[in-house]
Parts: C-alpha cells; sequence; structure tokens
C-alpha cells in the first residue's frame, strides 16, 4: 500500500514537472511568435530599434525604484518629496541620454567592424598573394642553391 502511494506521489510529481515544461514551452513558442509578428509587421531595423528602447525603459525603471529606496522616497512628504522626484527625474533624464549615447556608439562600433571585415577579405587575399610570391621565390632560390651544390659537388 506505501509503495502504490509512493508511485503515485512519484507520478504527481513527474506528471506537475511536464505540465510545468510544457507551460514554460508554450510561454516560449508564445514569445517567438510574438517576435515573429512585430517583425513582419515592423521589419528588421524597425523591431531592433523598438527592442533597444524597451531595454532603455527597463533599464531607466530599474533605475527609477533604485534611486527612489536611496532618496528614501516612501519616507519623503510635501515639497521634499516633489524636489526629489524632480531631482531623480532630472538624473534619469541624463541616464537616458547617456544610454542613447552608449547605443549609439556600439552601433558606430558594428559599422566599423563591418566595414574592416569588408576590407579584410581584400587583405586576406593580398596575403596570400604576397605569401605565393614568396614561395615561389623561395622555391626558384632553393633550386637555384641545389644547382650550385650539384656544381659544388661535382668540381670536387
Amino acid at each position: 500500500m506505501i509503495k502504490i502511494q509512493q508511485n503515485t506521489t512519484l507520478l504527481t510529481s513527474i506528471e506537475q514537472k511536464i505540465s510545468g515544461k510544457n507551460s514554460e514551452f508554450s510561454k516560449a513558442l508564445a514569445k517567438v511568435e510574438q517576435f515573429k509578428k512585430d517583425l513582419e509587421e515592423l521589419g528588421p531595423l524597425r523591431l531592433a530599434f523598438k527592442l533597444n528602447m524597451d531595454k532603455i525603459k527597463e533599464k531607466i525603471e530599474e533605475k527609477r525604484a533604485e534611486l527612489a529606496q536611496l532618496f528614501k522616497l516612501a519616507e519623503l512628504s510635501g515639497d521634499e518629496k516633489a524636489r526629489t522626484i524632480a531631482s531623480i527625474e532630472e538624473m534619469l533624464e541624463a541616464y537616458k541620454k547617456q544610454l542613447l549615447e552608449q547605443m549609439q556608439a556600439a552601433k558606430e562600433l558594428e559599422e566599423e567592424n563591418k566595414k574592416q571585415a569588408q576590407k579584410s577579405p581584400s587583405a586576406k587575399v593580398d596575403v596570400m598573394r604576397a605569401f605565393a610570391f614568396l614561395d615561389t621565390k623561395n622555391a626558384a632560390q632553393n633550386k637555384a642553391q641545389n644547382k650550385q651544390d650539384e656544381l659544388l659537388k661535382s668540381l670536387l
């Protein structure tokens, strides 16, 4: 009887884990479907911009909560609370500007890397040609050296 109860408990536990996994899978699938829908509606550039802006908004909200806790906003009242909120908003505006500048700098760096990558294949080809030339030159020098060695051997 105890064994049956343990097995039933084990099966129930397994079923819960499976249903939890299915739920997680369903949520992930819904996110993928939403991303696909957004991509079709907005296009890749606008979607990337939207996702970046969403990240920035999320970071700003995190920073707002952090600053509210730091300045103990819940404990303040009246004019002092209003001044503190105004100061926090100024800080958040500066933070948003900083995040946008970082995003722009990252974009510029990526574009520069792409330009370098486009230049690199031709540079690689030039390097390969240089190595091929050097290999050919070395082979010719080796042949000449071998002929000189053979002549020296024949003379001796």
